[in-house]
């Protein structure tokens, strides 16, 4: 990460860091986000934290409360605690017709 606040401060311009849930459950979210503003201050940059592919809503909201500000769900990779649930509505009908006329 210091290299990347290094590259940031001789382009003169701002950086996204990207983080995974990998990398925050090793980390710590809170060592994270103080590693980057400890950066952030002293080498005078703007640094930026993405929590990227969070698996949970309850993970970005950790990140959220940390102070990330860019969140990043993946929704898919969540674990679903029961199955998708189907209508048993049948499916809606269009309310055009082929000789129906569109007002616009």
């Amino acid at each position: 990460m210091k290299a990347v606040a290094l590259a940031a401060k001789a382009k003169n311009a701002p950086v996204l860091v990207e983080v995974s849930a990998g990398e925050v459950s090793d980390i710590g979210i809170q060592n994270v986000r103080d590693m980057v503003d400890n950066f952030k201050y002293e080498y005078g940059v703007e640094m930026y934290i993405n929590l990227d592919h969070s698996p949970s809503v309850e993970d970005a909201k950790r990140g959220i409360d940390a102070g990330f500000e860019f969140i990043h769900i993946d929704y898919s990779q969540a674990k679903r605690t029961r199955p998708k649930k189907r209508s048993s509505m049948p499916p809606r009908k269009s309310w055009t017709t082929p000789n129906s006329r569109v007002p616009w």
